[in-house]
């Protein structure tokens, strides 16, 4: 099924099943309007999709989601809602932005029929993907009545877990519901040395499990490894265990400086040249193998004209806490406090009135620093704002910008 939604800057068309997107502009959405009132007429759509993407819209149901009013700056709705379900967890990992948070300790948790109202309010904006996080969202007993239920609701499902809870028991019981889960995102911290150094002895050989339950049940498997500065010295072993593991997608992220990261500066002992050859080398082990890489975000240059970044934050997606705040990222929920800015909670007020009117998001959509009129803007995006905001300047440099000195290792960027 594909679902197609106007945008001001012109429309996305996102396959539920594949969880791809094409981002169109103005003259492509009225030509593509046109075709699906006569799908008979593929000449109106041969110039700008291929074959592949015209086979999909010819054998598929399209819905057209009910139009919105344009924001500034956004999306319409969010592309994809992260929701945070637990802040429990039975690891403690030191780069953690969950576990560092005090925002996710000040409430009560969401409850169930909590959450199955957030998810009632994300069909009527038509989001397009739910992803349930956490902490380890497995460690609560209705996951699966989550998922369920948002299954009756045709969102797309994605679920992020540390894997250790990953059983046999629960696959079964996942495929007798018929559950349908998009993919597992797993979290990875490379070779097993590394993985359980951060995440305690014997966690690697779980998560290695994980991956070979949910594969032999038919489940994608998204590997997702932080590139701190221990992945980047052992990259050769890191690459080798990606490709023994047979995981066609994965994604190297971004370190960022929040959370309990922030008291673990250690794992910034690396810089710019470091992560621009460490990044070299991936794309050299994707095309050697055949892998994918993954990201989150909107890659679309047709996107980054109307927004003036690739940043998700309040613009394509949004995250919700355990305790109901609701955040235009999950990195900013503690820089929002620092800087005297009141998250909204789902508490006392709609999500799509959040979404057009916070102030948080507000502030973000109109955030700008030096990154804007930047020379490399087109191709980097606006710099995450935690990142200039440990450097003492929020409106300054992030900590990956390519006028510093290139041999300067990050953790020695941190104004204290």
């Amino acid at each position: 099924m594909l679902k197609f939604r106007i945008e001001s800057f012109g429309s996305i068309l996102y396959n539920t099943e594949s969880n791809n997107s094409i981002v169109l502009n103005l003259k492509a959405t009225e030509i593509l309007t046109d075709f699906l009132i006569d799908k008979k007429r593929i000449y109106l759509v041969e110039p700008f999709l291929d074959k592949k993407a015209i086979s999909e819209i010819c054998n598929s149901d399209v819905i057209l989601c009910p139009a919105k009013d344009y924001i500034n700056k956004s999306l319409v709705s969010p592309y994809s809602v992260y929701l945070l379900i637990t802040d429990r967890c039975n690891l403690a990992c030191k780069h953690c932005f969950v576990s560092g948070s005090h925002i996710n300790k000040k409430a009560s948790l969401l409850s169930y029929s909590d959450i199955t109202s957030i998810i009632d309010q994300l069909c009527d904006m038509n989001v397009f993907k739910l992803v349930i996080t956490g902490g380890e969202p497995f460690l609560r007993d209705d996951i699966l009545d989550i998922v369920h239920y948002a299954n009756t609701q045709k969102l797309n499902v994605q679920i992020n877990s540390n894997g250790s809870l990953i059983t046999d028991k629960l696959l079964q019981e996942i495929s007798k519901r018929k559950l349908q889960i998009s993919h597992f995102t797993l979290s990875c911290e490379g070779y097993e040395e590394l993985h359980d150094e951060v995440r305690g002895k014997g966690n690697f050989q779980k998560f290695s499990n994980s991956v070979n339950i949910l594969k032999s049940y038919g489940f994608e498997v998204l590997i997702n490894i932080v590139a701190r500065s221990e992945i980047m010295k052992n990259k050769d072993r890191v690459f080798s265990l990606l490709n023994s593991m047979q995981c066609k997608r994965f994604n190297f992220a971004m370190l960022r400086p929040t959370g309990s990261a922030i008291f673990n500066r250690e794992y910034f002992s690396y810089s710019i040249n470091d992560t621009i050859d460490f990044f070299r080398d991936v794309k050299q082990f994707q095309k050697d193998h055949g892998l994918e890489s993954y990201a989150e975000i909107i890659d679309s240059p047709t996107y980054y004209r109307f927004a003036g970044s690739f940043c998700n934050a309040a613009s394509v997606s949004l995250a919700i806490t355990p305790a109901g705040c609701v955040t235009p990222c999950p990195y900013l929920d503690e820089l929002c406090g620092m800087l005297d800015i009141d998250l909204d909670n789902v508490y006392d007020k709609p999500l799509a009135e959040i979404w057009k009117k916070s102030k948080s998001f507000s502030y973000m959509r109109e955030f700008s620093n030096s990154c804007q009129s930047c020379m490399f803007a087109s191709s980097c995006g606006q710099q995450c704002p935690v990142e200039s905001y440990v450097r003492g300047d929020i409106k300054g440099r992030g900590l990956y910008c390519l006028f510093d000195d290139h041999t300067t290792l990050l953790k020695d960027k941190f104004l204290t």
